[in-house]
C-alpha cells in the first residue's frame, strides 16, 4: 500500500479523513500496522486513531482471534 504524502503527514500527523481513505481503497478490512504504515504513523498511533473513529461510528472493529482488524462502516 502507498504511503500518503500531505502537508499533515509530514509534520508526523495524519488526518481521519486520510486513515478513512485507506480503509475505503483496501479489498479487505487492515490491522492497525497496515494502516500506520500507509499513512506514515506508529501502529499504536493508529490503534488509537481507529479506535476513536470506531467510537464515532465511522469504522468497524472485528476481533479475529488475536488481531484487530478495521473497516469502513
Amino acid at each position: 500500500m502507498a504511503c500518503m504524502s500531505t502537508p499533515e503527514r509530514r509534520r508526523g500527523k495524519t488526518s481521519d479523513e486520510e486513515i478513512l481513505t485507506v480503509l475505503r481503497a483496501a479489498d479487505w478490512p487492515l490491522g492497525s500496522t497496515d494502516v500506520g504504515d500507509a499513512v506514515g504513523v506508529s501502529q499504536q498511533a493508529a490503534y488509537n486513531r481507529l479506535s476513536r473513529l470506531a467510537e464515532e461510528g465511522r469504522v468497524e472493529r472485528r476481533q479475529t482471534g488475536g488481531s484487530v482488524l478495521w473497516r469502513p462502516a
